[in-house]
């Protein structure tokens, strides 16, 4: 269960988790199309292209489970942006979750994780069918604010990184008319996180003993994520992602009763996908259900997350 949580807590670091929950804008932000348009909510994973309106608020709250061998962590993700102009969408993205091992005593309880400030630069903007994408510049920073050190005898209660992190991305999206008139849509995300040194005390999401200070240096990340997305009605809509990630290697280094002590954080990679239907009950408001699944990989541990989530577009 440790390299669960360890997990999700780099993963919170690296602003991966991000990039594995979808944002989108609702269909009433570009002219609508009776025959054709569908009201999008979004795939699970893969965000969109575009931005929001000048003026415009989108609320998006997430609510997870992530099920592997040996526990889980539930937790809520809360997407809160603003159109500061036609091209530029700021917000930020507060982060809530609770993690339980089945071989831990521990009474789990919710607790604030990271937070995570975004800005999206759209840099062109596509008509329907157009060969060339909606596509936009993306930066993210993780603000280490969960706990995730001084851990005592609960190693369960780290769900925070301990480390500033700068996400850079290009997202990008087309949507193309189908035979049958329905609209196929397809987006890339790609994505490079560096996250900084976290300075660790005690017991720690890092592995580190009671008595520990020191440094972790969690190592770089990379994500790539295609998602396509198929309307069987303006209501409907099926979508499913692919992703691939990988993380270099780092480690863990400081004294333990003056002592030289030392870990390392191995390199991960996996891939997975995620599943999932949406249904809008109008341009403003929706709502999806899926699920990801992320497969047996070099160093990471495979696992199941069940999500909900709901679209509301001010």
């Amino acid at each position: 269960m440790n390299r669960i949580i360890s997990g999700i807590c780099q993963t919170a670091a690296t602003g991966t988790l991000l990039s594995l929950i979808l944002v989108d804008f609702p269909a009433a932000a570009t002219p609508p199309n009776a025959a054709q348009e569908a009201w999008w909510t979004g795939p699970m994973l893969a965000s969109s292209g575009g931005t929001l309106p000048k003026g415009h608020v989108l609320a998006e709250p997430y609510l997870f489970d992530q099920r592997g061998s040996g526990g889980d962590y539930a937790g809520s993700l809360t997407y809160l942006l603003y159109g500061a102009t036609d091209r530029l969408t700021v917000g930020l993205i507060p982060t809530f979750g609770a993690a339980h091992s089945e071989s831990s005593d521990y009474r789990r309880h919710a607790d604030i994780s990271d937070l995570t400030l975004t800005a999206q630069y759209r840099m062109h903007l596509a008509k329907l069918g157009e060969a060339m994408p909606t596509w936009s510049l993306v930066v993210q920073e993780s603000l280490p604010i969960g706990r995730f050190d001084r851990l005592g005898g609960d190693a369960d209660r780290g769900i925070g990184s301990g480390s500033f992190a700068t996400m850079i991305g290009l997202y990008a999206q087309r949507s193309d008319i189908m035979p049958n008139r329905h609209i196929l849509r397809t987006r890339i995300n790609a994505t490079y996180t560096m996250p900084n040194n976290a300075r660790v005390h005690d017991r720690s999401i890092y592995g580190t003993p009671a008595g520990f200070r020191g440094r972790a240096r969690p190592g770089n990340s990379a994500q790539a994520d295609l998602s396509i997305e198929y309307s069987l009605s303006r209501s409907w809509v099926l979508a499913t992602d692919l992703f691939v990630r990988r993380t270099g290697a780092g480690d863990v280094v400081g004294q333990v009763a003056n002592a030289s002590w030392s870990g390392s954080l191995p390199r991960q990679q996996s891939a997975g996908l995620a599943p999932a239907i949406e249904y809008s009950w109008n341009a403003n408001r929706g709502m999806l259900l899926g699920v990801r699944r992320i497969f047996p990989g070099h160093n990471v541990t495979p696992s199941w997350t069940p999500a909900v989530a709901f679209n509301a577009y001010f």
